[in-house]
């Protein structure tokens, strides 16, 4: 990871925060919850390609979800590695 990652990350962080970022995470919420609980209610019915596809479905989703919610402690844990390495120099 160098500067300018940690910088994208940033920028990222900026935009989770703000008004389209929000709403994209909690869609990415929403979506995942709708799906578990659609798995979960109907996965005696579904096909196997059907469950493949809510599987991938629900994946995606919580990967937004995740990126959207878990970049402040990616950029302090970066910074923290930062710091190490300078101080090992």
């Amino acid at each position: 990871m160098n500067e300018k990652e940690l910088n994208n990350l940033e920028d990222l962080k900026v935009y989770s925060e703000s008004a389209g970022g929000l709403y994209l995470r909690n869609s990415a919420k929403e979506v995942a919850l709708n799906t578990i609980q659609q798995i979960v209610n109907s996965y005696q019915e579904k096909t196997h390609i059907e469950l493949i596809s809510l599987c991938a479905k629900l994946s995606e989703n919580l990967a937004m979800f995740k990126l959207l919610t878990g970049v402040p402690e990616q950029i302090e844990s970066i910074k923290k590695l930062f710091e190490e390495e300078n101080q090992e120099q």
